[in-house]
């Protein structure tokens, strides 16, 4: 009943076989009812310039289930991980759901912004194994997924598909059934390691079994840690990925007008609050999210600011926006890129100003948020670190927003 069966007739015992697999698990699973799982949002950051973007995708070691936060579970770890190994910031972006399967995966994965990730980190659970781990049609399904993403990100970059951790990292998953799920598990776990041989920037990461000492637990902060050393080992890299090459100005203002921002008319109360706490932390005059999209500048979010947008060669945010990075200018008026500026010379115009970059849900940079007075700074008053959480907020609430609008 158990078994896989040998020849096409036994496709019905197969079938029958992943139904009973498939129950037992559900009923198994409810031993999960009391265990924690992370309820924010799963994107995790760390300090430091510059920043290297990893996007996380898939279900399984990602879910982060046995620890409240994803702070704590495998993108907080890997955030950490990376951080430590190349002593830069680091931003993951997770897209996960605990029922994903490699096939509704495919069309989702066309939408992340893997054209801007460095580091990319494919995930799967156990149900998947349920679900064809024997059928030469899932084998391609993952082909397809693996080259989707591969072939979008930035060469120099590197991509990990993680194993399903062995069964003894699930502790509610025992008895006669947890045998035939963990034979399950080594075969979906070699056929994804054949998918991933030979590819150029694709390593296949099996997950080791848990710490000694915790065999009786979901899993913990010190088990996801322990996973995210050994992800970023596997992909054995010497040294930083490269930064992508920037996109288009068409591509940026595609990214500027799917935002959702630049009429006006848009609820900037999300906003708001994040560029008070801007003008409040740094004591300017002045503070605005600001993107760029065309021939102009447009505020959707200021204070200390009454125009709502701008020509675009008055800006300063587009200096921050083309080096990618931020920009602090302790006075303008000693810098000669912006001796003919109007908002510099004319007036009581910007005479500091410090910014940061932010980027669209699909990668791109197409604003700042940015804080400036109307008299010189001393640049090392700025703490970049804090103006980058802060530009962070802004990109979480942006892709709340395209989340939203997805769904509608």
């Amino acid at each position: 009943m158990w078994g896989p069966g040998r020849r096409s007739g036994d496709r019905v015992v197969v079938r029958g076989s992943r139904a009973v697999l498939k129950a037992w698990m559900r009923w198994k699973s409810r031993a999960l009812a009391d265990i924690p799982r992370p309820l924010d949002r799963p994107f995790v950051s760390t300090r430091g310039t510059p920043v290297l973007e990893c996007v996380a995708f898939g279900n399984g070691a990602l879910t982060g289930w046995g620890v409240a936060s994803h702070q704590l579970g495998l993108l907080g770890a890997l955030a950490r991980s990376l951080s430590r190994r190349f002593g830069r910031g680091v931003t993951v972006r997770g897209t996960i759901d605990p029922d994903f399967s490699v096939r509704s995966m495919l069309p989702i994965a066309a939408r992340l912004p893997w054209e801007s990730a460095q580091i990319g980190v494919l995930s799967f659970g156990p149900d998947e194994i349920l679900d064809g781990s024997a059928s030469g049609s899932w084998q391609r399904d993952l082909a397809a997924l693996v080259t989707e993403v591969r072939d979008r990100m930035p060469a120099g970059s590197s991509l990990a598909v993680l194993g399903i951790p062995a069964l003894s990292s699930l502790g509610f998953l025992t008895g006669l059934g947890g045998r035939h799920v963990a034979r399950l598990i080594d075969r979906f776990n070699a056929q994804a390691a054949a998918v991933c041989a030979g590819r150029d920037g694709v390593q296949f990461v099996p997950l080791p079994d848990p710490l000694p000492g915790e065999p009786d637990h979901y899993r913990t902060a010190q088990q996801y840690a322990f996973w995210a050393d050994v992800v970023v080992a596997f992909l054995g890299l010497e040294a930083p990925p490269e930064l992508p090459p920037p996109p288009s100005a068409e591509e940026r203002s595609r990214s500027a007008e799917r935002l959702g921002v630049l009429d006006g008319m848009a609820p900037t109360e999300r906003f708001d609050r994040i560029v008070r706490l801007a003008q409040s932390v740094f004591r300017t005059t002045s503070a605005a999210f600001t993107v760029l999209h065309d021939n102009w500048q447009w505020h959707p979010s200021r204070v200390g600011l009454d125009a709502e947008r701008l020509p675009r060669d008055q800006s300063i945010c587009d200096l921050a926006i083309a080096q990618s990075a931020p920009l602090v200018v302790g006075d303008t008026w000693a810098d000669g890129r912006f001796d003919a500026n109007p908002l510099v010379r004319e007036g009581s115009g910007i005479r500091f100003y410090a910014g940061y970059p932010l980027r669209a849900p699909d990668g791109n940079f197409v604003g700042a948020l940015c804080v400036f007075d109307p008299v010189p700074r001393d640049p090392a008053d700025i703490d970049i670190a804090t103006l980058r959480d802060l530009a962070l907020m802004i990109e979480v609430e942006l892709g709340d927003s395209s989340a939203r609008a997805d769904r509608s």
